[in-house]
């Protein structure tokens, strides 16, 4: 005896089986909610002992009391409250994260913005291992050398230019120094470094910038100029908030989060001068037979400016990514 599918509505399939007035009918259901019969491949049982069958929303099970299905069955679930209304997202575009933040996909996948960015649609990691510490690829960098780990430093783009956001403080086998001598002032200020200790200074990937260098940096972030003239206003933008010698009429801005400290210098003397009031960093470039170039800054003036000094003299070092 042959049997066929007489009818297949709501979840309820009807087989007939045989002919004519000997002909068998059976219903077969596909799934059921408390009574009532339905199809899981277009419904869905919400409430099983009250029988409550709902149709999905783009093929998507919800919860109709908190989540919302459009009249183009676009499916917004509810995400968080945030104290006035229900903040709901659209699951095709957007995803919620721990319950109280709504992002949107990144190449239709989801992550966790606490380690992970979405950059060009694409996934990346924010943060990695350097030894044992966890740092910010944004905002930070591993100081290598020849693959061994020194630290953690912070990093800024400015322009085309990625360079150290705080001074190196790396102990060279000779010709570095912490102000006065002082460990301390090493740990606020970074090291003090002779030129040809300076110029070895910088960890791999990183090297101590030329004078064009400095000046692509002037005319960027003094943002009117075309070349690199003194005076200028880069000085002002370049250097911290914190730790220089008040001056009437000087604000300092720290525009661009280069973070210049005042850490002074120490000279052909041997002398320890000038913390609080001027900040001079080394440049790989040559002005004469014993001296270089340095970018220098002042408590005084919203000036950033290259002069020439003794290669013995002490100062700090910002290097440049490569």
């Amino acid at each position: 005896q042959s049997c066929s599918v007489k009818e297949e509505k709501g979840g309820v399939v009807t087989l007939q089986c045989g002919e004519g007035e000997s002909a068998v009918e059976t219903k077969l259901y596909k799934a059921m909610c408390g009574t009532v019969p339905f199809d899981p491949g277009t419904h869905f049982c919400y409430n099983e002992k009250n029988s409550d069958v709902v149709a999905k929303c783009a093929g998507r099970i919800f919860d109709p009391q908190r989540d919302v299905c459009s009249d183009d069955d676009s499916l917004f679930v509810f995400c968080y409250n945030d104290g006035f209304v229900d903040q709901r997202y659209n699951v095709e575009t957007s995803f919620c994260y721990d319950e109280k933040q709504v992002l949107d996909l990144c190449d239709g996948k989801d992550y966790d913005p606490t380690k992970y960015e979405c950059v060009d649609n694409i996934v990346q990691r924010m943060t990695e291992m350097c030894g044992a510490v966890e740092y910010s690829l944004r905002e930070q960098f591993c100081a290598k050398r020849n693959d061994v780990v020194e630290r953690v430093y912070k990093k800024v783009t400015i322009g085309t230019q990625t360079w150290m956001a705080e001074n190196l403080n790396y102990e060279t086998a000779s010709g570095s120094f912490c102000y006065n001598n002082n460990d301390d002032n090493c740990a606020t200020y970074g090291r003090l470094y002779n030129w040809s200790a300076a110029n070895a200074a910088c960890p791999d990937g990183w090297h101590l910038p030329t004078n064009a260098e400095w000046e692509t940096l002037i005319v960027t972030v003094d943002g009117s100029l075309t070349k690199y003239n003194s005076p200028n206003v880069a000085g002002k933008k370049l250097k911290a908030t914190i730790l220089w010698k008040a001056k009437e009429n000087i604000t300092n801005e720290d525009a661009i989060d280069f973070a210049a400290l005042p850490a002074g210098g120490m000279f052909s003397a041997g002398d320890f001068m000038e913390v609080g009031r001027y900040a001079n960093f080394w440049s790989a470039s040559k002005s004469s037979y014993t001296e270089y170039w340095a970018m220098s800054l002042s408590y005084e003036t919203d000036n950033a400016y290259l002069g020439s000094n003794s290669m013995s003299n002490g100062f700090s070092v910002r290097c440049l990514q490569d």
